[in-house]
């Protein structure tokens, strides 16, 4: 099986590994403050600008990887080319969602639009947060869409997340939550 950290004979590299990891933290970075509620008073229009511009980064770090190989006598260095491109195409959709997600927030706050049809966690949020009893989430989810959490095939960490889980249910901190940064539906 193919893994975007292996080399092309398939063995672990270590550089495209440390760059895989490392593409992550800033969307990873900007969801930790969101959560936490510090992304400032319009936490939409900052994590769409720090999208952006780690979209702007990427892609000028995609476009020096050639000549810093040539530069550096690095001719591994090319094997992260393609990598950071994808990555930069992947913030700029996360980039222009949360802002096509933020404008139909406004049109609807302001009337200009009667009714959005989003993810249904981000519409509670909102309503919850921005929205503050102007507008109402209303109707059943269309679809329901499950979400997992993945972990190596084996890993302790598995039956830690499932403990962590279940002890969320079960003393009322997941609703607790739920509660504090959504809006019921």
């Amino acid at each position: 099986m193919t893994y975007p950290w292996n080399d092309y004979s398939g063995k672990l590299s270590p550089l495209k590994l440390a760059v895989f990891v490392a593409l992550f933290l800033p969307a990873a970075w900007t969801a930790g403050l969101a959560v936490t509620g510090n992304l400032g008073p319009r936490p939409f229009t900052t994590a769409i600008q720090q999208q952006g511009l780690w979209t702007i980064r990427l892609i000028l770090i995609a476009l020096a990887i050639t000549p810093l190989r040539a530069l550096l006598q690095w001719p591994r260095l090319i094997l992260v080319r393609r990598m950071v491109g994808v990555a930069a195409f992947t913030y700029i959709i996360l980039h222009f969602s949360l802002y096509i997600a933020d404008q139909g927030f406004d049109l609807l706050k302001t009337g200009a639009v009667q009714a959005i049809v989003f993810d249904a966690p981000t519409l509670q949020y909102w309503a919850a947060k921005r929205g503050r009893g102007s507008v109402q989430v209303v109707g059943p989810v269309f679809r329901p869409e499950k979400y997992g959490i993945a972990v190596p095939q084996g890993s302790p960490l598995r039956k830690q997340i499932n403990e962590v889980l279940l002890t969320l249910y079960d003393d009322g901190k997941y609703d607790e939550i739920r509660s504090k940064w959504f809006a019921s539906s």
